[in-house]
């Protein structure tokens, strides 16, 4: 790029050169240095003591252009981005987790990418950054993962799908997934007490892993729980309750 501004700089660093100002040249080379000016292009201009009215700009590191704003002529202002490089050696994936789970993920806890469309292959990672506030609309927090991206296959707004290792607990009560049931006030499973008959009872859950979900309250270690049909179950001992509570209105 040319700029004015820069062969002046230029014009008074070889002046305070020429006449030995080394205080007058050294405020000059921070302003060369503050205007992009690297130190090699600065040495290299104190060398030739010849003005560059052409600067070459160059990338502080390897990368892909993905955006390229400029064409020959053009005239730009400070703040412009005349250009957008991706470093893809390695890649950031955002996800989201929900805000009551989030403070199972920490820094440095390790990571599992599986993509769609390249079955039997994963990436290994870790969780770079959490971010410090929730989504008002979809109550989650963003986390921030980083994946080694060999051969440049991850591409930037790729979907996937991410498992987080959590840390060792102590032991604790868990069910399958499937036999909790989740109204929108409410957790609660359907107990098998034996001898075909079956009960509701409102539990808590906690932490999600794999097919299992841990059970804070409302079970103890050795009640059986049902894991097929236990909707069907559910709304029967609902519709049940409502009918003996209509019976008692009556009696009443």
């Amino acid at each position: 790029m040319y700029s004015p501004l820069l062969v002046n700089t230029q014009t008074e660093y070889l002046q305070a050169l020429r006449i030995k100002q080394s205080g007058l040249a050294a405020a000059s080379r921070e302003r060369l240095k503050a205007l992009g000016m690297t130190d090699r292009q600065i040495i290299r201009l104190k060398k030739s003591r010849t003005v560059e009215e052409l600067l070459d700009v160059r990338s502080p590191q390897d990368g892909v252009i993905i955006a390229l704003n400029i064409g020959e002529g053009m005239f730009i202002k400070p703040g412009t981005t005349v250009a957008s490089l991706a470093d893809l050696s390695s890649i950031w994936v955002l996800v989201e987790v929900y805000e009551d789970q989030a403070n199972w993920v920490e820094e440095k806890q390790q990571a599992v990418m599986r993509l769609p469309f390249v079955p039997g292959r994963r990436w290994e990672g870790a969780v770079d950054y959490i971010y410090p506030t929730v989504d008002p609309v979809s109550r989650t927090v963003r986390i921030r993962l980083k994946f080694p991206n060999p051969g440049e296959l991850l591409k930037p707004n790729m979907y996937s799908e991410v498992q987080l290792t959590g840390t060792t607990t102590s032991p604790v009560i868990h069910i399958p997934r499937e036999a909790l049931i989740r109204t929108g006030k409410s957790e609660r499973v359907v107990l098998a007490l034996g001898d075909g008959r079956f009960r509701p009872a409102n539990v808590t859950s906690g932490i999600e892993s794999g097919a299992r979900i841990e059970i804070i309250s409302g079970l103890t270690e050795g009640e059986m729980v049902v894991t097929s049909g236990q909707f069907l179950l559910d709304s029967e001992a609902s519709l049940n309750a409502s009918f003996l509570r209509m019976e008692e209105g009556d009696r009443q």
